[in-house]
């Protein structure tokens, strides 16, 4: 194949008479030209049928660098629209021709071109010097020939040509031209072609003074040959062009790489001395760690196959960090009972992780990354496994040997439980214990050093309370296994870690690239939700194409939900048809993906935050799935400001009531929070206060606390009584939270774009830092001018995590003023219920001392009843201290100076009346329900629109 693709290119260059520094142009047309053949490799078919599924079309197909004139665009009516070019092939990317402009020496790309296919422009062209073929070699090798032919690609055009008896001249009218007789087919195009200066690539004019050239005639070759008339340029101006100063052009190979590609086989890798290396020291740990043992082969046996893998290491910014060779032993040619019989090993859990890096962080402790070289080589194996040699490295000497596997290996089916068992037994007797709820955990206490290590197959996080207990750790595990201190957390399973001042930023942007090129989707439209309102997916649709693609990708995208709580929910529906999907099911992993391709710099964001409250939101959608009727219930959990579990899952049983589904959501999450209790505990970081779970059923609040046993709740009694213990046990509070707080719903359906993106930053999901300030750069410098033209005071908003960037922000735009706070859902919900039990523990009553002066209480309160007028937002809280003014106390009187604070913060604020239409009146009412701790009546009310106006409101307590 590479001979026949440097025969074709060989040969489009000599029959063109291109220059060889055109050689990836030929040789970009020479694989086109293949790609539509038949080829002898796979049995006479095309290969660009055997892709796509249909046949190849050639009517587009031209001679390769002939003379071309593409349709370009003008500026003016008497412009050409054409100019003469060289066709060098068609875009990847496009349709249509590439043409080089010999005017210009640039590129066009049109689909609307005449080609004078018997007319090859560089065949008229006669080099200074011979073709050089130097800039193929090495830079070291071309040094000599640089200086030698400084000029080697410099073209001229003839000295003496003599005219052709077509050519047409300046003053010629077109009507006088006369036909060719040669070339009957020609197109409509210029008379003749025969002479076709093209602009020299490199010169070694000397530059001439400004003041001997003040009035160059600027004369464009292509221009003189087909008989435009000569620009002149009057200009004062001095341009290198007048001044005879030209920079040699230097072309950059941009289709070559360096990279060794993955090898098909053994074969090809050992040719290969990227890969060779690579086996080479791959084979030599096997043997200095006594691996195998070379035997006989006995009669009878089981022997296992070996191969080999081969695979790129990358660094976390993409670039290539090694080639890795590993041999491993094929698992399936195992046979149970025979060599192998336990294989379950355990692997940290995701929650754990977060658990241990938000401690880390907050405690502001150190975090390495270790990584453990050829760990499942150390485990010890109780089974007797013989396998054949590895493929490349028999031995010359003993041949039919097999090797008797005295450690395990890669590949077997035991392997991972034999290395777990090794590691855990060495670092238990070193002063770590076994977690009882991770297994992958190990906990180290003496006295006030606290270490704690995570094992995830062969990498390790280790994070101490000192880097001197951190440095201790390490050496002792160096004494044991052999094994690569990382540094500092960056890059471990395929997540980015970044760690700044204010935490840690988790992110899988790296991997999210991988299954958009994967999908063949790197540039798709984003699109801003991963998920549309309407109702779940449904089992109808035809069969898609390709089910292995489908498992494939959703399968990644479950594990990029690691750091992407905002695709859960998504993720979750299209996994349920993994077994059969369809149609529909693929065209919403396609959205899926999409929103990713939006959000690929997204990621979570752990903070320095108080790990005293653990807080929880669940949430249910009932009845939701429209083939089982099933609910789906979701979840997450907060440890102070740090998003630690998450859960989008559908329910194992049907629930007859919204209530039943809301209370079986509000059992998962306390289970889920009762773990995460007994995870910080081992992690020697108890917690005093009970766990906060939000629901905003207000039947499920009731049956956690109150023992009533309803017909429609006496078939879930067991998980009543399970979250009933947790309560009365002081651990956990169910709590209602109002819907439009209930961000746990992001887990449970679609949402609007507004708050779908609301709830995604209460769950801590940001844009990475350094995306964040480049974004923000941008965006000052853009506001600045308008913002110092009309002295305006500009108010950015920003997360209150990401506050401590403000002072940056002022560095690139000082005319920003003023950074203002804007609270996320999660602070809105902590003031509301301050503000709920202010009002409701407080002023709802008539307990404590009489103001000292109740006329002056009397007549704010008038005056507040006033300015309702046209500022509703108080009419409930003026309404309830008016309830009092017969007889005003003091908590009624700290009442109403909030409601002073609140007007002094927004005295600026009114009504609004606006242009609208008076043909529909709309009205809103709620009530609360025996909210006054007194009297137990209830409050209601209501506000009328007519059109986009507001026209009235009321608060008031109901008399009955």
């Amino acid at each position: 194949m590479l001979r026949t693709l440097n025969n074709i290119t060989r040969t489009l260059l000599f029959q063109a008479h291109i220059p060889p520094s055109y050689w990836v142009e030929a040789l970009n047309m020479a694989a086109h030209l293949l790609n539509i053949l038949p080829s002898t490799a796979i049995n006479n078919e095309i290969p660009f049928t055997k892709l796509h599924n249909k046949p190849p079309t050639y009517d587009h197909l031209r001679v390769f660098g002939c003379l071309c004139y593409p349709h370009i665009s003008f500026d003016h009516k008497l412009q050409p629209r054409s100019t003469a070019c060289v066709f060098l092939g068609y875009p990847a990317l496009h349709r249509g021709y590439r043409c080089l402009d010999l005017s210009t020496n640039k590129i066009i790309i049109s689909r609307h071109v005449i080609f004078d296919e018997d007319q090859f422009p560089f065949g008229s062209m006669t080099p200074d010097t011979p073709p050089s073929y130097d800039f193929l070699l090495p830079p070291h090798n071309t040094h000599t020939s640089q200086t030698t032919h400084p000029n080697n690609h410099q073209l001229h055009p003839p000295t003496a040509m003599p005219p052709s008896p077509t050519h047409t001249s300046p003053t010629q009218s077109p009507q006088a031209q006369p036909q060719s007789p040669h070339h009957p087919l020609t197109p409509r195009t210029p008379a003749t072609h025969q002479q076709i200066p093209v602009p020299p690539l490199s010169s070694t004019h000397e530059p001439t003074t400004p003041s001997s050239t003040p009035n160059t005639h600027i004369t464009s070759p292509a221009a003189t040959a087909y008989g435009n008339a000569p620009t002149t340029n009057t200009h004062h101006m001095v341009t290198r062009a007048k001044a005879g100063i030209s920079k040699p052009l230097a072309r950059m190979n941009c289709h070559a790489t360096t990279t060794s590609p993955i090898p098909r086989s053994h074969l090809h890798a050992l040719r290969d001395p990227n890969w060779h290396k690579a086996m080479v020291d791959e084979y030599n740990a096997l043997i200095s760690n006594g691996t195998w043992a070379l035997v006989p082969r006995p009669a009878n046996v089981n022997i296992v196959r070996s191969m080999w893998l081969f695979k790129h290491k990358f660094n976390a910014d993409g670039s290539l960090s090694r080639y890795k060779a590993r041999l491993v032993a094929n698992g399936r040619s195992q046979q149970q009972g025979i060599d192998f019989d336990e294989t379950f090993s355990p692997v940290v859990k995701p929650a754990t992780i977060r658990t241990v890096l938000s401690l880390a962080v907050t405690r502001d402790w150190p975090i390495h990354q270790l990584d453990v070289k050829n760990a499942f080589l150390h485990g010890q194996l109780s089974e007797t496994v013989y396998m054949h040699q590895p493929p490349g490295f028999v031995d010359s000497a003993h041949p039919d040997y097999v090797c008797h596997l005295q450690r395990s290996l890669y590949g077997l089916k035991q392997a991972p439980r034999a290395w777990f068992q090794r590691f855990a037994s060495f670092i238990t007797r070193v002063g770590f214990q076994h977690s009882k709820t991770d297994t992958s955990l190990f906990v180290y206490h003496m006295g006030s050093d606290v270490a704690y290590l995570l094992l995830y197959v062969d990498d390790i996080i280790l994070t101490a309370s000192s880097t001197a207990l951190l440095q201790r750790i390490i050496t002792l595990l160096h004494s044991e296994f052999a094994m690569t201190d990382l540094g500092s957390l960056n890059y471990f399973l395929g997540v980015s870690a970044q760690r700044s001042k204010s935490g840690l930023f988790l992110s899988q942007s790296k991997f999210a690239e991988e299954i958009l090129e994967r999908a063949h989707m790197q540039h798709c439209n984003p699109c801003k939700t991963p998920v549309d309102t309407e109702s779940k997916l449904g089992s109808d649709g035809d069969p898609v194409s390709d089910p292995t693609l489908y498992r494939s990708l959703a399968g990644a995208l479950q594990y990029l939900t690691f750091t992407r709580p905002d695709i859960s929910y998504a993720v979750q529906q299209i996994c349920l048809y993994m077994h059969d999907p369809r149609d529909p099911h693929f065209t919403a992993l396609k959205r899926i993906l999409r929103y990713v391709r939006g959000t690929i710099d997204h990621g979570l964001q752990l903070y320095v935050s108080s790990t005293s409250q653990l807080t929880a939101y669940t949430d249910a959608d009932w009845a939701g799935c429209p083939v089982t009727r099933r609910s789906t219930s979701g979840y997450c959990v907060f440890l102070g400001d740090n998003l630690l579990s998450w859960s989008a899952k559908r329910q194992v049983t049907l629930s007859r009531s919204s209530a039943e589904a809301e209370y079986r959501g509000v059992a998962n999450v306390v289970a889920e929070t009762a773990w995460i209790r007994n995870l910080l505990l081992e992690l020697h970081t108890p917690l005093f206060t009970a766990t906060l779970v939000y629901c905003d059923n207000v039947s499920a609040v009731y049956l956690s606390t109150n023992p009533v046993q309803h017909q429609r709740t006496k078939h879930i009694e067991i998980d009543i009584h399970f979250v009933r213990e947790y309560v009365a046990s002081g651990q956990v509070r169910v709590l209602h939270v109002p819907s439009r707080f209930q961000y746990a719903d992001i887990f449970t359906k679609g949402l609007p774009t507004a708050l779908f993106l609301e709830f995604r930053s209460s769950l801590n999901i940001y844009v990475g830092i350094k995306r964040l300030l480049d974004d923000l750069r941008v965006a000052a410098a853009q506001v600045c001018v308008t913002a110092a033209k009309l002295k305006l005071v500009l108010y950015i908003n920003f997360n209150e995590k990401y506050a401590m960037y403000a002072a940056r922000v002022n560095y690139y735009c000082s005319n920003i003023k003023t950074v203002e706070r804007v609270f996320t859902v999660r602070e809105r919900i902590k003031i509301e219920e301050r503000i709920k039990i202010v009002w409701r523990s407080r002023l709802l009553t008539s307990d404590g001392d009489p103001v000292s002066d109740p006329t002056l209480y009397r007549s704010l309160a008038g005056a507040l009843q006033y300015l309702t007028f046209t500022c509703l937002d108080i009419s409930y809280v003026v309404q309830q201290i008016c309830l009092y003014m017969h007889d005003p106390c003091d908590p009624h009187f700290t009442a109403l100076k909030r409601i002073l604070r609140y007007v002094r913060g927004t005295i600026d604020h009114g009504l609004q009346l606006h242009v609208s239409s008076t043909s529909q009146l709309t009205a809103y009412t709620d009530a609360d329900w025996a909210g006054c701790l007194v009297t137990r009546r209830s409050t209601s009310g209501y506000c009328v629109f007519l059109g986009d106006n507001l026209l009235s409101w009321s608060a008031k307590r109901q008399v009955i």
